[in-house]
């Protein structure tokens, strides 16, 4: 496995491929972006998942704008995610053989196989300022249990969302996104809203509460 990390002042990350350092990179691969930002607790508090994203290796190193759309949604934690959209461009190229990737053409046969390439971007925040400001905004709520979470939302499907995005990561859903609705009939990817109700037992979007098992 290949794996880059990176330490600052105010966050750290780390980017984790399931191929062997400095294999090759060929036109016709593609890489499967996942973004998961942690806040530096103990045990890690997720703040963000945003679902698998492909682009081909060819259109990542060229064009960063399908990084920083995946990153966007780290300005509410980090001033400027730009510096890491361009950190990570530049060690994910440090993990691959890329000399000459966007100059060669793209083979015309089946003499190379596509291969989709997982990739997945750790980002924890260090920010105590934040830190402190989640603690003070989490006064009062009150979590649902893994039982209650499991007995009141249904499987559904990305096509039975009439449009929209998922209202907690505002990503667009896909077809084959593992989706969740609640009593109150909202739809969410469902990494996000387990997350979401382990923290706080009501809807995010109309309060909607689930029940509270006593002890």
């Amino acid at each position: 496995m290949a794996y880059a990390e990176r330490r600052e002042a105010r966050y750290s990350y780390r980017v984790l491929s399931s191929l062997e350092l400095h294999q090759t990179l060929m036109h016709e691969d593609v890489f499967r972006f996942t973004v998961r930002v942690y806040l530096n607790t103990t045990p890690p508090t997720l703040l963000l998942h945003a679902p698998s994203r492909t682009i081909s290796c060819r259109s990542f190193f060229q064009d960063v704008r399908f990084l920083k759309t995946l990153l966007s949604r780290i300005h509410f934690f980090i001033e400027s995610p730009e510096e890491i959209t361009e950190s990570v461009v530049s060690d994910v190229r440090g993990l691959f053989q890329v000399e000459g990737f966007g100059s060669s053409s793209p083979s015309s046969s089946s003499e190379f196989q596509r291969r989709v390439i997982p990739l997945s971007l750790e980002v924890t925040l260090v920010d105590n300022g934040l830190l402190a400001a989640m603690e003070e905004s989490v006064q009062g709520m009150i979590p649902a249990s893994d039982e209650v979470i499991q007995m009141s939302l249904k499987k559904s499907t990305a096509v039975t969302w009439g449009g929209g995005c998922c209202p907690i990561c505002k990503e667009e859903p896909h077809v084959d996104d593992e989706c969740y609705t609640m009593p109150c009939h909202h739809a969410f990817h469902h990494q996000c809203i387990v997350s979401w109700l382990r923290v706080n037992h009501v809807c995010p979007l109309c309060r909607y509460p689930l029940p509270i098992l006593k002890t």
